[in-house]
């Protein structure tokens, strides 16, 4: 990927990745290709947005998950981008709790994507954020809260750690991340033990 060549903030309106997609457009255009694809966007994530620079800004459209279709990507609000409608609700979700007298901890993890990477085919846990609802220490076996914006709703998962000897992390990628924040060993679902849109009934299922 371009991404991984040389980088320096001062040239990015010449960015390798910029130029070489310009290649790519030139080469399906010499062979009467109709259609390009430049690969995706990070809403929040400006390094991507070179992608934009191509095309009018009116066409580009993004894929929205609760009504699966497409909508026109100016009118995508902060809020509606999967990630943060997840931060909210978890937040939401972690001061009901409280409330409740139950502990939680909201942590991110890196590994979301196992599952595009994993030899087995396994559950592999895929949301990018969730609440640890049971202790971490010494544990195999945990109860995890996570907000599924495709659903609109609330889940409690059982999920276990998985040993996948096929499945190599650079460490220095892991070592990145603060533990303190970061959950970075891999998980799969064992159950999915409740799912709701309201927190309550989440609750109950504790």
């Amino acid at each position: 990927a371009s991404i991984m060549g040389i980088y320096d903030p001062d040239y990015n309106r010449h960015s390798l990745g910029f130029f070489t997609m310009l290649m790519e457009i030139d080469f399906c255009m010499q062979r009467g290709m109709e259609f390009f694809y430049p690969g995706y966007v990070v809403p929040g994530y400006s390094r991507f947005d070179y992608k934009l620079r191509i095309g009018r800004a009116e066409d580009i459209e993004y894929f929205d998950l609760r009504t699966q279709g497409w909508q026109p990507y100016s009118g995508l609000a902060p809020s509606d981008v999967p990630l943060k409608k997840m931060e909210n609700r978890l937040d939401d979700m972690q001061q009901f709790l409280i409330r409740n007298n139950f502990w939680s901890q909201k942590l991110y993890y890196p590994l979301f994507e196992a599952n595009l990477f994993g030899f087995w085919h396994a559950p592999y846990f895929d949301f990018p954020v969730f609440l640890l609802c049971s202790p971490r220490i010494n544990a195999n076996s945990f109860l995890m809260a996570v907000y599924d914006p495709r659903k609109e709703a609330f889940q409690l998962l059982r999920c276990s750690l998985f040993d996948d000897l096929q499945f190599y992390f650079n460490e220095a990628y892991t070592d990145s991340f603060d533990r303190r924040k970061n959950f970075l060993d891999l998980v799969v679902v064992e159950e999915v033990l409740a799912s709701s849109p309201r927190p309550g009934e989440i609750l109950q299922a504790f």
